[in-house]
């Protein structure tokens, strides 16, 4: 008698199936008893096992039996799932992408490919910048048939905004740079724009234009323009003086603006000669800048006009005068033109006037006149002193009467000389007009004395001569 046993075969994680076989031999209205199929190994791995499945059987006297053993295969399940993730996001500078989810991962291999299947790579795909990936996955298992799936990542602009600063100026300064806010940018990320103003150099306002490209890259970018202003400009003065002497008269200050701005040059055009290259701008109208009394006073500058004088502005535009007793002193600074009022910045005209330079003669007055007429009385002295020693020396011993005849004549032609030389440098430094004419007269007094002390001498040597 002969069992055959039949063949088995399952999936991989599956339970074994029920064994069968067919008996041959058996006298018809006989049976074997017991007859069990069972697989004699234990593998669960997805695999052929040769021979594995037996049958056993209760012995029966009257037959001889053989058993044909069969083949177990187990192979591999379809049941393995594998799923990915999509991401879809604003662009934020980050990278994106996480691996796939597989149902049965020990002894699973994953693939990734981001080309529709042509390149694999086990690295999880991911995305940063703004586009659109897809990906495909398989799953390769040792129990189980390959899995595959697919899912995208995509990642969209993040919006930016270039806004212009607020700018301004003074009016006749250099613009100062253009500036932007950029709203939106991530980390260190930039984006490329144009900025301009309109054209205008008048106080006012005036419209900051800013443009670019709309999609850059990872960013879609809108602008907004802006405002630049352009401020007054504040006037420096230059007041006229400070302080005036009393004379009865009315005095005043006035003021002038220093830090006009010059005019702007049309292209291609010669300034005219008799052209002013500075700003029309000035003060029309003062409080307290004109006086007749002695007093302190704080003049003010109300407005300004002018043709430019929109753009100019007063502020603090007070000045200290005064007006103050004229001095009484014998060696005070002659004033100019015979006036002894000297204001404040006349000094240069008073310099002027004290070299000559203005084509008038130096006004009189002063100590140096004072000393020169004092030095012509004593050469008058030292005149009538010489005539009376001439006389005296008559009756006196000839030998004595010679010698001091000679030191007298000697100390005086030496210090009328030099008296005669320092009148002459003082009317030049002292800036008398009747300095000159009294070293003259001086020079001339002297030369009397000369001729008068020769004279003596002369008729001296006549007397002995007759003797």
């Amino acid at each position: 008698m002969t069992i055959d046993v039949q063949n088995g075969m399952k999936s991989f994680g599956q339970v074994d199936p029920p064994f069968t076989g067919n008996i041959t031999g058996l006298v018809p209205g006989e049976t074997l008893k017991n007859v069990v199929y069972k697989r004699t190994n234990t593998d669960e791995a997805v695999g052929k096992y040769t021979g594995v499945i037996t049958a056993t059987y209760d012995s029966d006297p009257n037959y001889s039996v053989k058993v044909n053993n069969a083949d177990f295969e187990i192979i591999k399940a379809s049941s393995l799932v594998v799923s990915g993730t999509d991401y879809n996001g604003i662009y934020d500078g980050n990278s994106h992408g996480n691996p796939v989810t597989v149902s049965k991962p020990d002894g699973a291999t994953v693939w990734y490919s981001t080309d529709g299947g042509t390149t694999w790579t086990k690295d999880v795909p991911q995305i940063r910048d703004v586009g659109k990936i897809t990906v495909t996955v398989k799953v390769d298992h040792t129990s189980y048939d390959t899995a595959t799936c697919t899912y995208t990542l995509e990642v969209t602009p993040c919006s930016v905004q270039v806004k212009a600063n607020a700018i301004s100026k003074i009016y006749g300064n250099d613009d100062p740079e253009l500036t932007v806010e950029k709203i939106g940018l991530i980390g260190t990320d930039d984006v490329t724009f144009d900025i301009s103003r309109v054209a205008g150099e008048t106080v006012g306002t005036y419209d900051i234009k800013v443009s670019g490209a709309a999609d850059q890259g990872n960013y879609k970018v809108t602008f907004e323009g802006g405002t630049f202003t352009v401020n007054k400009r504040q006037v420096v003065l230059r007041w006229s003086g400070d302080e005036f002497f009393y004379d009865g008269e009315e005095k005043g200050v006035t003021a002038e603006v220093v830090n006009k701005v010059a005019k702007p040059q049309p292209q291609g055009q010669l300034l005219m000669a008799s052209a002013d290259p500075l700003d029309d701008v000035y003060v029309d109208s003062y409080n307290n800048n004109m006086a007749v009394s002695v007093g302190n006073y704080v003049a003010e500058a109300l407005s300004i006009s002018g043709a430019d004088a929109g753009n100019y502005e007063l502020a603090n535009a007070t000045h200290p005068w005064r007006i103050v007793n004229k001095p009484v002193v014998p060696d005070s600074k002659p004033g100019y033109g015979g006036d002894d009022e000297i204001a404040a910045g006349d000094d240069e005209l008073y310099e002027t006037e004290k070299s000559g330079k203005n084509g008038k003669l130096p006004s009189a007055g002063g100590k140096t006149c004072l000393w020169h007429l004092i030095m012509l009385a004593v050469d008058l002295v030292w005149l009538i002193a010489m005539v009376i020693a001439g006389r005296r020396s008559k009756e006196e011993d000839e030998e004595e009467r010679e010698e001091q005849r000679k030191k007298s004549v000697r100390r005086y032609a030496v210090s009328e000389a030099g008296v005669s030389v320092i009148l002459i440098i003082l009317s030049i430094l002292g800036f008398c007009k009747w300095d000159i004419p009294v070293a003259l007269a001086s020079i001339v007094v002297t030369a009397g004395a000369a001729v008068i002390s020769h004279k003596h001498k002369f008729s001296e040597k006549s007397e002995e001569t007759e003797a």
